[in-house]
């Protein structure tokens, strides 16, 4: 089922952030420079930022699933980031430094799209449905943090300067999240287009 204001929303979205993008005379070198920063996942197009979609509440990578597939022949294929945010198994107690575990590899591939998934349990299983260790329902605050994690990571992949945020549900709020706490930027500003 498409959802066609999300997908206008979307395409102006990404048209924006293309203009705004666009190199002029004085910078075109310094474009083109991080234009070939690496060989991007699939698809023909070269985006200005790679995206980020962050899902729901007891959601997974597979709520961004037809959007990113829809999109897939254009830009490529996207690439799964998954954490676990409740890997110490308690339900009783929270703390960000026992709880994330990421799953990020370490050559992480150059995309032009991921999909984070908090569905995970603390060994590296990770599911589409469900809840694993309800990670994919924890607090807001590890849920910003995860979300800086993988900025850093995918902007050391892409070579970009930011990343385009795409949250649905609870997951704009765990955008959100991240853009107004600075304890979770992994860089002096936030790096979000």
């Amino acid at each position: 089922m498409h959802h066609p204001r999300l997908i206008t929303i979307f395409l102006l979205l990404t048209w924006a952030i293309a203009l705004e993008a666009q190199p002029s005379a004085l910078n075109s070198q310094k474009a083109r420079g991080l234009q070939s920063h690496g060989s991007i996942r699939g698809g023909d197009t070269q985006i200005p930022y790679p995206i980020l979609y962050v899902h729901g509440l007891v959601g997974s990578s597979a709520s961004w699933q037809e959007m990113s597939d829809w999109i897939a022949d254009a830009i490529g294929e996207p690439v799964d980031l998954e954490f676990c945010l409740n890997a110490d198994g308690s339900l009783y107690s929270s703390d960000a430094a026992d709880d994330i575990e990421s799953f990020i590899p370490v050559n992480l591939e150059s995309a032009n799209q991921y999909i984070i998934n908090f569905n995970c349990n603390a060994l590296g299983t990770c599911s589409t449905n469900g809840s694993l260790s309800q990670s994919n329902q924890a607090g807001i605050y590890k849920q910003g943090e995860a979300i800086g994690m993988a900025i850093e990571a995918i902007l050391d992949a892409t070579g970009k300067s930011k990343v385009v945020l795409l949250g649905h549900s609870m997951g704009g709020v765990a955008c959100r999240e991240y853009l107004q706490n600075t304890d979770h930027w992994p860089f002096s500003t936030h790096r979000v287009a």
